[in-house]
């Protein structure tokens, strides 16, 4: 209790628990969570929750040792089940673990912390305020999203998108997220058989044999082929991609 309790504030280091929060077994707040902290005791859990702005609940992995800080969701939390996990509404909790701050107002993306050398209370940056910004990606954790300051998340693209850069949203201090990559345009696939699709051009090429031909000659040999058209190669862009598939 040290982090929330002066020297010699004795009552305040050793509160008078009667127990624990009410539990509810095999449940999980999937939506929601703030912070993350691995290893921890539950007590402790509960406490960063109790310091910590917006946490109104926790959940906890015995297993694991692994806490989870939840804030209420405006439309409600999704909820799964989950044999490794309990979750506590921390109002079932005694606010006397929570030290002197135990009545903080700290805002938004803060916690309170006991500033020994002033003999008071302060609030400082301890995680991100809101999401980051990922179109057409989905956060790839076994236990979800955190956001812990200097904190990575793994991503992954949607299904028929494909990935450039590096697969992570960073939660950067004082609370900014960096996202390293981005998801690129759907790739469609060509219906035709022989065809390839450019992502470039966005464009459905086929290389089709059509020696010494004229234009009208050679259109129609491509409109021989399904759903084939004659094109002009008018673009550094289209050579480019000839050039990469006769290679």
């Amino acid at each position: 209790m040290d982090d929330v309790c002066s020297a010699d504030d004795d009552k305040c280091k050793k509160p008078n628990l009667s127990g624990v929060g009410m539990i509810e077994k095999g449940k999980c707040s999937l939506t929601g969570e703030l912070l993350r902290f691995r290893p921890m005791t539950l007590l402790d859990c509960a406490k960063k929750c109790f310091i910590t702005s917006q946490c109104t609940s926790i959940n906890y992995r015995q297993n694991w040792k692994l806490c989870d800080l939840v804030m209420s969701s405006d439309d409600g939390n999704k909820m799964a089940d989950d044999s490794t996990c309990i979750r506590s509404n921390i109002t079932t909790w005694q606010k006397s673990l929570a030290g002197q701050c135990a009545d903080h107002n700290c805002e938004k993306g803060q916690k309170c912390e006991f500033n020994a050398d002033g003999n008071n209370l302060k609030c400082v940056e301890a995680y991100c305020k809101g999401l980051p910004i990922t179109p057409n990606a989905a956060v790839d954790e076994r236990f979800g999203l955190r956001r812990n300051l200097d904190t990575g998340n793994k991503y992954k693209c949607n299904k028929g998108y494909k990935m450039k850069g590096n697969p992570f949203a960073v939660c950067q201090s004082p609370g900014h997220w960096k996202v390293l990559f981005y998801c690129t345009t759907k790739v469609t696939v060509c219906g035709a058989e022989g065809y390839q699709y450019d992502m470039t051009t966005k464009t459905c090429i086929k290389l089709v044999k059509a020696p010494k031909s004229k234009w009208e000659a050679a259109r129609e040999i491509c409109q021989r082929q399904a759903d084939g058209d004659l094109v002009s190669i008018t673009t550094k862009e289209k050579w480019d991609f000839i050039i990469k598939y006769l290679e």
